[in-house]
């Protein structure tokens, strides 16, 4: 898939969130979550080493990177995708 695609498909699926009366996501009754860091996640035969990570950290971050989009990397795709995980849990119940 085209980042581009990708691009599109998140944008159609935060209008959905936004059709559904969803203009924040909402922080969980508990601020942390388990992660499985790289290359753990993809080793589906070995046992993954989990790490914690905080939505309300992820949350921050991102506010920073709206105010500096040059500070962008790698790590601010993980915390778009934790809180892209929270928002679908929140759509689905």
């Amino acid at each position: 898939m085209k980042v581009s695609d990708l691009e599109k498909c998140v944008s159609i699926l935060a209008r959905l969130a936004r059709e559904r009366g969803m203009d924040d996501v909402l922080e969980p009754d508990c601020d942390g979550y388990w992660t499985i860091c790289s290359p753990d996640w993809t080793q589906i035969y070995e046992e993954p080493k989990p790490g914690v990570g905080s939505f309300s950290d992820d949350a921050e971050q991102l506010a920073k990177l709206l105010a500096d989009p040059s500070r962008a990397s790698a790590v601010d795709l993980d915390r778009v995708a934790h809180l892209l995980r929270l928002l679908s849990d929140q759509l689905a119940f």
